[in-house]
């Protein structure tokens, strides 16, 4: 799990076991104005697993950076990761 506090509001994204729908790990995201109370609003994540490739069964593990203004979203694909990690840029 990992937060930042970015536009004066707390956000975090998530690691999220599978469900009914899909058995392996998904990122999810949610948000706080205090740090403490938080909402869950997991159709702002913007990210989901590829149609193929590296990470196409599962993402996590998240990590968020900030660098020169540009905020990048750092994460694990397929097999815990075992070919390596991936980056989104322009998360908000």
């Amino acid at each position: 799990m990992e937060g930042v506090f970015w536009d004066n509001n707390y956000h975090m994204w998530f690691s999220y076991r599978g469900t009914k729908d899909f058995a392996t790990y998904r990122m999810r995201y949610a948000y706080s104005k205090d740090g403490i109370n938080w909402s869950r609003r997991d159709e702002k994540s913007r990210i989901d697993i590829s149609n193929n490739g590296w990470d196409s069964e599962s993402i996590y593990y998240p990590y968020l950076i900030e660098n020169d203004n540009r905020r990048f979203l750092l994460y694990c694909g397929n097999k815990y990761g075992i070919t390596g990690f991936g980056y989104a840029v322009g998360v908000q």
